[in-house]
């Protein structure tokens, strides 16, 4: 199965990740990625066919690494901006241009660890 098919054609926002393999030899960084794009679409699969083919502002980062992933989760149309402003506001990815809405940044704290 092509991997354009496994992704609905649907509204949605979406993540474009780039693994950490090549840049750590060993380790437990192997395993992390890292957000670098963050959008929006009202058909899924023809958004992940333009980038694919290189669109926007991922086309530099497709040079610099050999794999990027392509995570998505359907949203209703309505909803896609507000979902897509928080995911740019909690990781503020790289290729990303654009953050046309200013919000508070995530306030955290660290408490008392709890043992599972």
């Amino acid at each position: 199965m092509l991997y354009r098919e496994r992704v609905p054609e649907t509204s949605g926002i979406y993540m474009i990740t780039a693994s950490l393999k090549l840049l750590a030899i060993g380790g437990p960084t192997n395993d992390l990625n890292n957000a670098i794009y963050v959008g929006q679409s009202i058909n899924i699969r023809k958004r992940f066919s333009q980038h694919v083919n290189g669109y926007g502002d991922v086309t530099l980062a497709k040079q610099t690494f050999k794999r990027l992933d392509f995570w998505w989760t359907p949203i209703p149309a309505k909803s896609l901006d507000e979902s897509e402003q928080i995911l740019l506001c909690a990781l503020g990815p790289s290729a990303n241009r654009i953050n046309v809405v200013r919000r508070e940044p995530i306030r955290a704290s660290v408490g008392t660890p709890v043992r599972i």
